[in-house]
């Protein structure tokens, strides 16, 4: 769009205060025109979300349908008279009009090569053939109404339509190809990252299942039987019972000292190791890599002294969000920021993908929107969430807290 809108000011710039003016504005004008409307469509997210599955289609015919109004606009002004009567001498009239024509078409084929690459990248091949030979009709079409009134002149144009069809079938074909391979690798890498995703999610239930055997279970198993024990001493032997008993409680505080320490080894590592700022930061953009989203960040230099629960909320928060992103979103980009001022701890969390109904996200576990109620309603925070089909979802999360 910006190449045809730079190619038609340089040719009305080119044509300023020359005689034969008339002959051309129409067709600067249409390619005018033709830009403008393509770049109020295509900046326009809301024309997007209301035309759906259809905007890309017409944004491509009415970006291959400009061209070639233009250039029937440009043969039908075209002054041939003119032309013959001030041709160099020396050169064949039947020549200079072949290849004047000649060009004319190749410029038009030059323009349909950007819709003829978004056709081959995001369709089948069946419809670059389309394409092919459907624009290919339109240019005999218009070799057809030329030759009416100048037969003589036609010269090579139908080599041309031959040549501009060769051209746009051989890059619609390589370009196809390198979508499809494209394609591929990237429905593998998805499934291996699933694969990996998970292998890792099978590896940490099984360590969470042995520190729960390790802790929880031995302690209950030991409990049971020293209280098996000092039930039938307790009549016999009331000595030994308490003896037993107090064995029990030392048992049960070790437990519980092995099943918090077990607890804390399950908390979020990074928030262990980098502090707050610097694992959500590291979270952000390793998802947003990952995934291949464009990622706005605000972040405080730093906060100090937070409650290990509200930075444990926060960060399960984010995660919880930006797995959802990057899962279900189908997003393109999002922005995500954390101020903290006059004790009051701000986190937003903001996407641009498909949403969903504010009347069913509250009963919809698949999103986690729960758990993260939950957590927020845990450290006496709020959450709210805010999201519409096809217009994004934000989330922000709020607490008035002390520093410690």
């Amino acid at each position: 769009m910006f190449l045809r809108l730079l190619w038609s000011l340089l040719g009305l710039f080119a044509i300023i205060g020359r005689k034969n003016m008339e002959n051309f504005n129409t067709s600067l004008f249409v390619s005018l025109v033709e830009c403008f409307l393509l770049f109020v469509y295509l900046s326009s997210p809301l024309i997007a979300n209301r035309l759906g599955r259809i905007y890309l289609p017409l944004g491509l015919s009415v970006a291959s349908l400009g061209p070639w109004v233009e250039n029937l606009i440009l043969l039908i002004n075209l002054p041939i008279d003119n032309i013959i009567t001030t041709h160099p001498t020396g050169i064949s009239v039947s020549f200079l009009y072949s290849f004047f024509l000649f060009m004319i078409q190749m410029q038009m084929a030059f323009f349909l090569l950007i819709p003829l690459v978004l056709i081959s990248w995001q369709y089948k091949l069946k419809w670059v053939v389309f394409y092919t030979f459907g624009m290919t009709g339109l240019d005999i079409f218009q070799i057809f109404l030329f030759s009416r009134s100048h037969q003589d002149q036609i010269g090579i144009m139908p080599w041309g339509a031959s040549a501009m069809t060769g051209i746009f079938l051989i890059t619609g074909y390589i370009v196809n190809r390198l979508s499809n391979d494209q394609k591929e690798i990237n429905r593998r890498l998805s499934h291996h990252a699933e694969t990996l995703e998970h292998l890792t999610t099978s590896r940490e239930r099984n360590r969470i299942a042995r520190e729960i055997h390790d802790t929880v279970a031995h302690t209950l198993s030991g409990l049971a039987v020293n209280l098996e024990a000092m039930n039938a001493l307790w009549d016999k032997d009331s000595r030994q019972a308490k003896d037993i008993l107090q064995q029990s409680l030392d048992v049960t505080r070790n437990g519980l000292i092995e099943t918090r320490r077990a607890i804390q080894a399950l908390r979020a590592g990074p928030l262990e190791d980098l502090g707050l700022l610097l694992a959500i930061r590291q979270l952000a953009i390793s998802s947003a890599d990952g995934y291949a989203l464009k990622l706005t960040l605000n972040l405080p230099p730093k906060i100090t002294d937070l409650d290990p629960a509200v930075e444990q909320c926060v960060y399960r928060i984010v995660e919880e969000g930006i797995r959802n992103i990057c899962h279900h979103a189908q997003a393109s980009q999002f922005s995500l920021s954390l101020q903290y001022k006059d004790n009051r701890l701000t986190m937003e969390l903001t996407d641009d993908g498909i949403g969903f109904k504010n009347t069913t996200f509250e009963t919809d576990d698949h999103y986690g929107v729960k758990g993260m109620r939950e957590r927020a309603e845990a450290v006496g925070g709020e959450l709210y969430i805010t999201s519409h089909k096809k217009h994004g979802t934000t989330i922000r999360f709020v607490i008035e807290t002390e520093q410690k």
